[in-house]
Parts: structure tokens; sequence; C-alpha cells
């Protein structure tokens, strides 16, 4: 929410007074409805945030709203490149990789298709190291790049391989 949005951007910046945190490495990361949020949050502190890793949880269609009604003007945010990586199960069936149209939640594709717009990652996919049991794809942007990992099964939960393939990717971001 845009609340939470407020108290994450009081956070990063008293990090950066109180602990000279590198304003270049900002860098979220959730699962389910904080996946959800870590999303809106690359949208709204897109200033603060470098990446977000979102897992088992896409963009909410209010999330993408954002860019076209936000503040009393009615203007939308300008939004900017941050490197993504979303990580998903193909049977998850809490928020399903088609999406939740019920819940304005979008499909995979259509968060990765967003993101990619934004990020400016026009060439065709390539493929990103991972597991074997991953299907793993990366579009590159001149200042961002997104990454898609798919794994066949393991449902609405944090896959074992998650936690190390996120710090690899954060720390591969580009910091423009």
């Amino acid at each position: 929410s845009l609340n939470d949005n407020a108290f994450y951007d009081a956070i990063i910046s008293e990090m950066y007074k109180k602990y000279k945190i590198d304003r270049h490495k900002v860098f979220m990361c959730g699962h389910s409805l904080g996946a959800i949020q870590c999303y809106e949050s690359a949208l709204m502190l897109n200033n603060k945030i470098t990446a977000i890793a979102a897992v088992s949880g896409t963009m909410s269609a209010e999330s993408a709203q954002l860019l076209y009604t936000t503040g009393p003007s009615r203007k939308g945010i300008e939004p900017t490149p941050v490197s993504i990586m979303h990580i998903h199960s193909l049977d998850d069936d809490v928020i399903p990789i088609e999406g939740k149209h019920l819940w304005n939640i979008y499909s995979v594709d259509e968060t990765i298709g967003f993101w990619k717009k934004i990020n400016g990652c026009n060439e065709p996919a390539k493929a990103y190291p991972a597991s074997p049991a991953i299907d793993a794809r990366i579009w590159r942007g001149a200042h961002a790049d997104c990454v898609l990992l798919l794994r066949k099964s393991g449902g609405h939960s944090w896959p074992a391989i998650a936690t190390e393939a996120i710090a690899d990717f954060f720390d591969t971001c580009k910091s423009d």
C-alpha cells in the first residue's frame, strides 16, 4: 500500500543517514503478498531501489495504475528501470502463473512484460544460469534486467534455490 511505501522510504532514508549504505545497492524481496508489495515499491520508490526479487507473487493491476493516476493532479509516476527477478512454480494454486483476475493480479507473463517495457528489454530472452530443474531466462535492458525462474512443482512456497539465486542476482545487478 502507499502507507507501506512511505514506511519503506523512511527506513531507506534513515539507513542512508545512519549507516551510509550504498545508494546503488538497495534491494527488496518478498514472497506472495510480499512479492506483490515489492512490485509496487519498485514503482513508487524507483529512485531508491536497485532491484527486487519476487517469489510466488505477481504484480497487481492497482500497482500498474500508479503510472497513470497518482497524486492530486492525477499525474502518474514516471517509471524508471528497476532490475526484476521473478520466481514462480507452475503448480502454484494460490497465485497461479496465469494470474488471478478476480483479485486484479497479473499473470507472470503480464508482470514480466510490464517490466521488460520499463527496463527497455528489447532483445529476445537468453538462458540464465540455474539448476537443470528450473526454466531460467533473462532479458537484458540498457539499465536494468528482467529474470524469470520457473519451476515445475513446489506450489506456493519458497523454493530451496531461491535464497542463493536472489543473492547472486542482487550481487550482479547493474547500478547506474
